[in-house]
């Protein structure tokens, strides 16, 4: 019962892969003896090759949820792979199906246990009518481990039928490999079981019962726990078969490996002997060939059937070694063709090993000095270094020199003189092999190279260079035939020795300095050394300026301002100045002789100068920065006050100066000066006037900027003109009356009259343009005129009374009026009726009394209707009225009587 659980459950287990077949190789072991019979495996049958299967491991199938087991490169039995099993309680297992092996075969394997778990079982088992999905099969033999000592073997077990199954107590060295071999002969029904190449035990059963296996499994078969960590390795099912002759070669001349030189010839023999059990029943034939060519055997022998351990030969051939040196194989193949049956096939041939050596080498090893391995002097020593690559030892060596005679070595030896030479040796061996004569072309050279120098970038007479100064030298190597310049070297001062490459320069401090230097050659012939003098200056002019004339802080001058430049060459041992040059604003530069100037466009400019001595050691540029003013001041005047054209002033007039410097970076304005003579002049502060007497005056002004420039006199013309003009009244002689006119007039020497004014009874002033008029009374006239700079004449003034007679007219003509009114009225026959008579006197005489009073009060009180004039409206309006109160009373008082 529980072996079919075991096999339920481990079928269950198994997926679905393949394998390729690689080359045969087989570590199992043979022959087997069972039942009474020796089986032998045949390598060329086999159908799971033991190298192949874990590397082909993935066309090994499974079925999900089983793992297959993986490939281990960490523990492994052969080769660098095995098989690995890692079980946890579930089935792991790997299955192949097979092509049907033959009725007898052997199935091996190596077997490792790395640790066993606590259930489950490790198994290696060939099957037949497997179902993958229901897990039934047909067992052919099965072999299980289960842990940690017990060991089941069940052969040709049916599905469902009885077991054929041995149990055995046997433990498993974990951390060990074991071989396990089982031969299956289905023709007889037994199979035997092999543990380590030692016999276990043997199961049999009816031949009827046998069968062959379509499917071969391995890994833990179970899921009933854990069966550990094992490892399976050079797994294989090869084909077996019973006794049969066995042709093997025997006693080998040479027995051992063979050591012969080139090209010669060496005796070969080998004997045949049947180790099978049974006689063989056909002739067989020996060749001779080399490993290399099989198809072309050197020597063949024909055998007749030998019977079991008869012995044929020995057989003896002879095989020239190759002319090339090597390492050689040499068959002797016993029933070659393969027409006698065997139980090994694989044992018929005997290999020889011949290594061939070649003849002796010797080198012509050259000493010291040597170049190229062609080059040497008369004392280079030459030497010959002989290897025996046969190690059978050197009979001679000889040598010889261009066309001399051979002469036998023994010490190391030189050339000469001088030139080309041919030296041939060679060296022949204790077993014949003679070198062939080697030559080699050989030149003698003794003589040292020459080296010159050049000198390229300043330098100056009496070995006056810079540190820019480049030293080149060139080199040629002397001789008959030169070997090349190995070395050149130079030194400054003869301290530190640089190989030449390229141009150098020198470094270092200045001053008296020595250059040396030589070649030496491709053999160390040296050159004499050579020396050159020399004096290095890397030190550039000095050059200073002074400035003379016109300057100011911030670099201002002008055209007239002079530089002079003074320049002192530089170093420890100076060479001397070259050229000393200027330049402005870095244009072109100049020579320098004398002082010079700056000329050209005002504005910012710098000055350059540098001094070069006579190496070219330029000094840095030197810049004086500048600013070119030659623009004075420009000044501008304005006047405020009284001014009239024509240039008139007064004192009161007042003269403002403004002044500007000029030029595209003014330098500013130094000193503003003003004079009215041109002789005395006086700094300008604030703004001034004229004084002195009156007349014609010139006002002189000039602005100077810091530098000196000084602008141009500018001039103003002026009249000066304090007096006031003098105005006239003209007054109407005789009686003034309202129509007197009033003239006034005035004359000026100077800027001439603006304008007059007058002002009646302090009323305000107003402008005089005409004669005028004054109303009747008193009054005061106040006048005065205006020169056209606004200087007014003092106020003058006059008392005038203008009379009005016509109150005197209105009262004359009132009382005569009244008389005759009142003389109307008391005429006849009014006067005898005195109401009449006042009636009368008031409508034709009073009204008109009134009238002429009124006009006299209106025009005292208004200053209207003034007489005189006479014939003007004021008497017009009294002669009027008088007329009419003349006039009137009469027919009134005759209205008046005539009225009842």
């Amino acid at each position: 019962m529980v072996s079919r659980r075991l096999v339920s459950l481990f079928a269950l287990g198994l997926l679905v892969a393949s394998i390729g077949l690689l080359a045969p190789t087989s570590e199992a072991a043979g022959p087997w003896t069972c039942g009474g019979s020796s089986y032998f495996n045949d390598p060329a049958t086999e159908i799971v090759q033991n190298p192949g299967f874990e590397a082909d491991l993935a066309s090994w199938y499974t079925l999900p949820p089983v793992s297959p087991p993986t490939i281990s490169t960490t523990t492994f039995h052969s080769g660098a792979k095995s098989a690995r099993v890692l079980s946890v309680g579930g089935a792991q297992n790997a299955v192949q199906d097979l092509s049907a092996p033959p009725a007898v075969h052997v199935m091996t394997y190596w077997f490792h246990v790395a640790t066993w778990g606590p259930g489950a079982a490790f198994a290696v088992e060939t099957l037949a009518n497997w179902n993958p999905v229901f897990g039934t099969a047909d067992i052919e033999t099965q072999l299980y481990w289960v842990p940690p000592n017990t060991m089941f073997w069940r052969i040709w077990t049916r599905n469902g039928g009885p077991d054929t199954m041995q149990t055995y107590p046997r433990t498993l060295t974990t951390g060990a490999w074991h071989l396990l071999e089982t031969v299956i002969d289905g023709t007889r029904g037994i199979q035997c079981l092999f543990i380590d190449g030692t016999y276990v035990d043997s199961l049999s059963v009816s031949a009827a019962s046998t069968f062959a296996p379509t499917v071969i499994a391995f890994g833990d078969i179970s899921t009933a726990g854990d069966a550990g960590t094992a490892y399976y390795d050079d797994f294989s099912i090869q084909s077996a078969s019973v006794p049969l002759p066995d042709y093997v070669p025997t006693s080998p001349q040479p027995s051992s490996g063979i050591q012969v030189g080139e090209s010669l010839p060496v005796s070969l023999r080998i004997g045949v002997v049947n180790s099978g059990s049974v006689a063989a029943n056909t002739s067989s034939t020996v060749t001779f060939f080399n490993a290399s060519t099989p198809g072309s055997p050197f020597a063949s022998f024909s055998i007749p059937p030998l019977a079991a351990s008869e012995v044929a030969g020995p057989f003896t051939a002879t095989w020239v070694s190759p002319s090339a040196p090597g390492t050689y194989q040499i068959v002797a193949e016993v029933d070659s063709g393969g027409t006698v049956p065997e139980v090994n096939e694989a044992n018929n041939r005997y290999v020889w090993t011949a290594n061939v050596y070649p003849p002796p080498i010797t080198s012509l090893n050259l000493g010291v000095p040597n170049y190229a391995g062609t080059y040497v002097t008369s004392s280079t020593p030459l030497t010959l270094t002989v290897q025996d690559r046969s190690g059978t030892g050197i009979a001679r060596t000889e040598y010889h020199i261009d066309s001399g005679p051979w002469t036998p070595y023994t010490a190391p030896f030189t050339l000469a003189p001088e030139g080309e030479h041919v030296v041939g040796w060679y060296s022949e061996d204790n077993v014949g092999n003679v070198e062939a004569v080697q030559t080699r072309t050989l030149r003698a050279d003794n003589t040292p190279p020459t080296t010159s120098h050049a000198i390229s970038g300043p330098s100056y007479s009496g070995g006056f260079v810079t540190s820019q100064t480049r030293f080149s030298l060139t080199t040629t190597d002397g001789g008959v035939f030169p070997v090349g310049v190995a070395t050149l070297e130079y030194s400054f001062d003869g301290l530190t020795w640089i190989p030449y490459s390229i141009p150098f320069s020198v470094s270092g401090g200045e001053g008296p300095r020595t250059l040396y230097y030589g070649g030496t050659d491709l053999l160390g012939n040296p050159e004499p050394v050579q020396t050159v003098p020399l004096i290095i200056d890397d030190s550039p002019p000095t050059t200073s300026y002074a400035v003379f004339g016109p300057t100011y802080t911030g670099g201002f001058v002008t055209s007239q301002t002079l530089f002079s430049l003074t320049t002192t060459d530089g170093g420890v041992v100076p060479v001397g100045v070259a050229t000393l040059e200027y330049s402005f604003d870095g244009l072109t530069w100049i020579a320098y002789t004398n002082p010079i100037s700056l000329l050209g466009a005002e504005g910012p400019r710098t000055l350059y100068f540098r001094s070069t001595d006579l190496l070219g050691n330029s000094e840095s540029v030197q810049a004086l920065p500048l600013i070119l003013d030659n623009t004075p001041p420009a000044t501008s005047r304005e006047v405020s006050g009284p001014t009239h054209t024509g240039g008139f002033v007064t004192s009161e007039t007042l003269f403002s100066l403004t002044t500007v410097d000029g030029g595209v970076v003014p330098v500013g304005v130094a000193t503003l000066e003003y004079s009215f003579d041109g002789l005395t002049w006086t700094p300008y502060t604030v703004p001034f006037g004229a004084s002195g007497d009156d007349g014609p005056r010139t006002l002189y002004y000039r602005g100077t900027d810091l530098l000196g420039n000084a602008e141009p006199v500018q001039t103003l013309s002026i009249i000066l003109d304090n007096t006031p003009p003098t105005t006239s009244l003209a007054i109407p002689s005789g009686i003034l009356s309202v129509e007197s006119r009033f003239t006034l007039s005035a004359t000026d020497a100077g800027s001439g009259v603006a304008r007059i004014e007058y002002s009646i009874d302090g009323g305000a002033w107003a402008t005089y343009d005409r004669p005028f008029f004054l109303g009747v009374g008193d009054h005061t006239i106040r006048y005065r005129s205006v020169d056209r700079l606004g200087t007014a004449e003092p106020v003058q003034f006059v008392l005038v009374r203008i009379d009005n007679m016509k109150p005197l007219v209105a009262v004359a003509f009132s009382l005569v009026l009244l008389a005759f009114g009142v003389a109307v009225a008391l005429r006849r026959p009014l006067s005898s009726d005195p109401r009449r008579r006042s009636k009368a006197f008031l409508i034709g005489t009073f009204p008109f009394v009134v009238g002429e009073a009124m006009t006299g009060i209106f025009s005292a009180v208004t200053g209207a209707l003034v007489i005189p004039p006479v014939l003007d409206v004021g008497m017009l309006v009294d002669g009027l009225i008088f007329a009419l109160g003349l006039a009137v009373p009469i027919p009134v008082s005759r209205r008046v009587r005539r009225t009842p």
